[in-house]
């Protein structure tokens, strides 16, 4: 059993330094893959975007043809985003994949859920209000379309929120959408809106 006082994280310096074999004791070795899922979903919160758009080429996540988007501002921002809700390279990989590729599949269960007769109108307003902007960089500018969209049907934010992660990023767990919204390509936006 490693005991250290209240640390659990080390450099590798720290680690060298406190190493000592006079400690090591004769009772069989104990891993905990719940400690130690804890600790690579804590070196991933803390890695640099650029480390972790490299780290995930270099472990062969991003498809050849992504590899080059990795460098997108975009790309960058979203990766903060994603690896604060990730354990594993492949949940970062995960949380990205929507807005790598042109084309998405969607969360079934998800899709039928969020994506019904009575918000199809409501996206189909939302995507011809959004087409309306030069861009869509602007974060309060979107927010207040989507309440004066609340407003005018008297629905919940979850609701069009929910259908609009679905439509944008096949699923119905994501980053913030409205952040999502300013850092995706406009284009791209309105083609999954279509409905």
């Amino acid at each position: 059993m490693w005991s250290h006082g209240d640390q659990e994280i080390f450099t590798k310096n720290e680690l060298v330094k406190a190493f000592d074999t006079g400690a090591i004791g004769s009772s069989a070795a104990v891993l905990n893959i719940e400690k130690l899922n804890w600790l690579n979903a804590h070196y991933i919160k803390s890695m640099d975007p650029k480390n972790m758009a490299d780290r995930l080429i270099f472990e062969g996540f991003i498809p050849d043809e992504f590899k080059d988007k990795m460098k997108d501002n975009g790309v960058q921002k979203l990766l903060l985003m994603v690896q604060e809700r990730s354990k594993f390279l492949g949940d970062v990989y995960k949380g990205i994949e929507f807005f790598l590729k042109d084309k998405i599949e969607y969360d079934t269960k998800a899709y039928e859920k969020y994506i019904t007769p009575e918000i199809k109108p409501v996206v189909a307003e939302l995507r011809a209000e959004l087409e309306k902007l030069f861009s869509l960089s602007d974060l309060k500018t979107i927010e207040n379309i989507y309440t004066a969209l609340m407003e005018k049907h008297n629905i919940k934010l979850k609701n069009i929120a929910q259908a609009t992660r679905v439509l944008i990023t096949g699923t119905d767990v994501s980053p913030g959408i409205f952040e999502i919204l300013t850092l995706m390509d406009k284009k791209k936006i309105l083609e999954r809106l279509t409905i």
